[in-house]
């Protein structure tokens, strides 16, 4: 972990290569503290930084089809493009999560995306435990959208004895627009936002498990629709993402942790 924490301040201390606005939907930090930026992820260059990130699976069986290497890359222009597509008899999609170096507990998720166009896949910001049995431990979707028409939906999961699950859904018409998804993850509660306002508060029973942070596309689900109807290829993009954490207001600064 030290390695890492040297790693991303020598990478901050280079400087920003891309401008942004996220601290425009912080929410209010309590009193005697303020927001600090602890984890940012811009996207930039050719190819996934692989010294944080890996594909979810290589090559590999999800669901109603293959999750891929390939259908998870950076663009060049500043964004992670998540790409569902054909492939002979297969349907392809990806998936990509924090590696294991790096935990996440508790604090303000939050990243800016727009959201596929086709039916029979559902795209996902999300964070998985890594002890996902762990008592306590919960599945935190901060945002899921492809399962109704006009609609995303926030989640939590439950993996200790069976899986059990609580879900919210809100208004999402807008498929071609960029929008911000966010949670506030507390000890006592989490709370959900979508464009700086809040979707969901769910007070009751809040992780305390470590968690890494993944961007996935999903395909099947009856609620999806048919894949099948999908007019291929499609995708999704996430321009950005940040994580902050509370700390006191008289403290010193501290550079973020920056992932370029």
């Amino acid at each position: 972990m030290k390695t890492l924490i040297l790693f991303l301040i020598l990478i901050y201390q280079n400087g920003f290569s891309k401008s942004f606005k996220s601290t425009e939907f912080l929410p209010p930090a309590p009193d005697g503290f303020v927001w600090k930026e602890f984890f940012s992820e811009d996207f930039i260059g050719e190819k996934l930084n692989d010294q944080v990130w890996k594909p979810s699976y290589e090559n590999g069986v999800r669901r109603d089809g293959w999750w891929r290497k390939d259908a998870a890359f950076v663009d060049g222009k500043g964004n992670l493009v998540i790409k569902t597509f054909k492939d002979g008899k297969n349907y392809i999609s990806g998936a990509i999560e924090t590696k294991p170096e790096i935990e996440f507990r508790y604090g303000y998720y939050i990243a800016k995306v727009k959201t596929q166009t086709q039916k029979g896949q559902w795209s996902a910001f999300w964070l998985w435990p890594f002890d996902p049995k762990k008592p306590g431990a919960v599945e935190i979707d901060i945002f899921e959208y492809g399962f109704f028409p006009g609609m995303a939906q926030n989640a939590i999961h439950h993996y200790q004895q069976r899986h059990q699950s609580n879900t919210k859904r809100f208004s999402y018409p807008d498929k071609n627009e960029w929008h911000t998804f966010a949670a506030w993850w507390t000890p006592k509660e989490i709370t959900f936002f979508k464009d700086g306002k809040v979707t969901w508060k769910k007070a009751s029973n809040p992780s305390d498990t470590p968690s890494m942070i993944m961007f996935s596309t999903e395909i099947g689900n009856a609620a999806a629709g048919n894949i099948k109807r999908a007019k291929l290829p499609d995708k999704w993009l996430v321009d950005w993402v940040r994580v902050y954490n509370l700390e006191p207001s008289k403290t010193e600064f501290t550079p973020p942790l920056i992932a370029k």
